[in-house]
């Protein structure tokens, strides 16, 4: 059965999955971690879309995100993927792709489902055994999430 094209989903909230080719460890290095973030918050800052959860891992990577419209997250995402992958092969001395197919979607369809997306996000460093606590992983969104939270009074 073939996949239901992106610009008929049924909601604006999206868990986005980019692998490296092969598997491969296209986030080996802090650096190149790094570098992917902050191409992803730029440019869906500047598109309009929202991330909400995100975590760099060694061979993929994970975003929940809310877009208004469905072209500026294929554009983000076509941009922040062919920026990163000319830079990855120039630093790497190699040429050919880098990511596994395009983007992998999954909608979000409910309150539930969003709530287990964000967790299963902020898990996978400790799933993957790779830290014991979700709060060691410096790639991730959860400290975001977690971070102490001080009010004051009026």
């Amino acid at each position: 059965m073939p996949r239901l094209a992106r610009n008929l989903l049924p909601s604006n909230f999206v868990h986005l999955i980019v692998q490296g080719i092969n598997k491969e460890y296209i986030f080996e290095k802090d650096s190149w971690k790094l570098e992917y973030t902050n191409l992803i918050k730029k440019n869906f800052c500047d598109s309009n879309i929202e991330i909400l959860a995100y975590c760099i891992m060694n061979n993929h990577a994970h975003f929940l995100v809310f877009y208004e419209h469905i072209d500026a997250l294929y554009k983000a995402m076509h941009k922040i993927n062919t920026c990163y992958a000319m830079r990855y092969n120039k630093i790497n001395n190699r040429n050919g792709y880098v990511f596994r197919d395009r983007y992998f979607s999954q909608i979000i369809m409910n309150e539930k489902h969003l709530f287990n997306c964000l967790v299963y996000i902020h898990k996978n460093p400790v799933s993957a055994n790779i830290i014991s606590n979700m709060s060691d992983y410096t790639f991730s969104s959860y400290n975001e999430y977690t971070r102490e939270i001080k009010f004051s009074n009026p």
